[in-house]
């Protein structure tokens, strides 16, 4: 019992296994449609070019993290214009709203890094409750959630899109009734403020301040493969088919969802595009730089599984580009679909050096050599992962549980005095602490 706790905290926090980009989790809107086949990916300029890598601080691994950017358009009679398969608006647990509110309204990013992700032991508020928390706190007076599907909005269903709410704590059973049919989605009021679910081509004109939220989600769930769905193309689509110049846009923000599990990390590349984009808008009109081609042509050969010309162009295209991220860890997958482990552990721990939200990786070899029964190398994986955000317990955790399995006492019992002593929060984690207890019992 208590291997699949550990391993359902640990795959919940950091990545979602097997996780493809061709069968994405199930969203929580009603069934869609495959998108339409777009155009082909224009080709790339001539002459020399910088490759771009986001700055990672530009790359905000929770919601929760983007609230001071929200919290500046309070009292403005601000919009939220919000594209996410989730619409971040879990309940808050009543003993944990003030707490909450004031973490909203005052925190900076390293405190909400601290006090609103789900890999810390005491959070005060986690990123399923991010829109939820700006609500209470009054940054908006309304929400419009656009919904990621290419379904018409008459094969939307009420019944089937509220039970979906519910099931998923979204919205509590009253405020699920509460949901009624409006032109182009369904609509509700929370915390006095009107949320609207919308198709996209149902969004209505907006006038005034206004902040754009994008979560790399909404297009995991649209993304098919490169033949159906060009994810370079849907990307600038996606955000062409947005009236940006005609918006008073004050705050544009991305989260990556990695860290919860909610998106894979090989669609953590749309991060670093989609930063540049937020700060060089006019590259909508533009064709994509080198390196975005350059790794397109790499996602298409990938598709109709050319993995050894997958290998090659990703060589050529990482060693042209040495400081993009996205294109070192398409080397990485590479590398391992060739089996060349050491090789490709090299290229993952620069890739890390990078961008270090990468690091959610080890936690996935981590999980596969748990699969093939490999105790030493998933150790090895969690010390990586540990070594990169030492105050994430949940590795440590796993790695006590790895050591009692082995037999190494001392080094458990080291790990569970450091964890027994945490202050792990009432509300979210109740269960870990006789949990530490029952393995030092052992």
């Amino acid at each position: 019992m208590r291997k699949l706790l550990i391993l359902f905290i640990t795959l919940t926090l950091a990545f979602t296994l097997g996780c493809r980009r061709e069968d994405p989790p199930a969203p929580i809107t009603a069934p869609v449609s495959d998108p339409p086949t777009i155009a082909e990916i224009p080709p790339p300029p001539s002459g020399p070019e910088q490759a771009e890598n986001a700055d990672p601080s530009a790359l905000l691994e929770f919601p929760t993290l983007a609230l001071p950017h929200w919290r500046a358009l309070q009292g403005e009679d601000a919009t939220l214009v919000l594209l996410s398969q989730n619409p971040f608006l879990d309940p808050i647990p009543p003993a944990m709203q003030q707490a909450a509110l004031n973490l909203t309204r005052t925190a900076d990013a390293d405190e909400l890094r601290l006090r609103a992700a789900p890999d810390r032991p005491d959070p005060l508020l986690l990123p399923s409750q991010a829109v939820r928390a700006a609500l209470e706190a009054e940054f908006f007076t309304r929400v419009v959630w656009l919904l990621p599907t290419t379904a018409s909005v008459e094969s939307l269903d009420l019944d089937i899109f509220r039970r979906q709410l519910v099931e998923t704590g979204i919205l509590s059973a009253p405020e699920a009734e509460s949901l009624v049919v409006i032109p182009g989605g369904f609509g509700l009021t929370l915390a006095g403020v009107p949320v609207d679910a919308l198709v996209p081509e149902y969004l209505p004109r907006l006038s005034g301040p206004l902040a754009l939220h994008v979560d790399l989600s909404y297009f995991q769930i649209l993304y098919r493969n490169e033949v159906k769905s060009p994810v370079f193309e849907l990307m600038r689509q996606t955000l062409a088919d947005l009236p940006l110049s005609d918006w008073d846009l004050r705050a544009a923000t991305l989260s990556l969802g990695q860290g919860e599990g909610r998106v894979s990390a090989d669609m953590r590349f749309l991060g670093h595009r989609l930063a540049r984009i937020f700060a060089e808008p006019d590259m909508l009109q533009r064709p994509p730089p080198r390196p975005w081609h350059e790794h397109g042509d790499i996602l298409y050969l990938a598709t109709f599984l050319e993995m050894d010309r997958v290998l090659d162009a990703a060589r050529e295209a990482a060693a042209r580009w040495e400081e993009d991220a996205p294109l070192q860890f398409e080397l990485y997958r590479a590398l391992r679909t060739r089996r060349a482990g050491s090789e490709a552990l090299d290229t993952l721990g620069r890739v890390v050096a990078l961008d270090p939200g990468y690091a959610v990786e080890y936690l996935n070899l981590a999980a596969l050599a748990r699969t093939r029964e490999l105790p030493d190398q998933e150790l090895r994986m969690l010390k990586l992962s540990a070594a990169q955000d030492p105050r994430n317990p949940f590795p440590l955790l796993r790695m006590a549980e790895i050591h009692l399995d082995l037999g190494q006492t001392a080094a458990a019992e080291k790990l569970l005095t450091e964890l027994a002593a945490l202050p792990w929060s009432v509300e979210y984690y109740p269960w870990i602490p006789p949990y530490i207890a029952s393995l030092r019992e052992e």
